[in-house]
């Protein structure tokens, strides 16, 4: 089973958690552009990630309508995409939690 997506959206949870870490312990806005730029980065691979197994599962599902697919490669890619789906749903909940935390934050 592919963890690209997992990979990915884990790193971009890191991201968000170590720009909190930095921000919390200068206390005056403390990130940097070049995190921001990373984060951005990893987010967009992120994103590329889930869509590529989405398009993958599309893809052998169509197959698998034409008569051409195998079943258990179809089942497998659509676990995939929900997975990745599912982790990058689970990632977009942690940026906007994060995202109202430092707006809470006390200036």
């Amino acid at each position: 089973m592919k963890t690209d997506a997992i990979q990915s959206a884990m790193r971009a949870m890191e991201a968000v958690q170590a720009q909190l870490d930095g921000q919390k312990s200068v206390g005056t806005g403390g990130g940097s552009e070049v995190g921001g730029s990373d984060f951005a980065d990893g987010l967009t691979n992120a994103i590329e990630s889930v869509d590529a197994h989405q398009q993958k599962a599309d893809a052998s599902l169509e197959m698998l309508m034409r008569g051409e697919g195998n079943a258990a490669q179809t089942m497998v890619a659509l676990t995939e995409a929900d997975i990745a789906l599912r982790t990058m749903s689970s990632v977009r909940d942690k940026v906007v939690q994060a995202y109202e935390q430092i707006l809470n934050m006390a200036i």
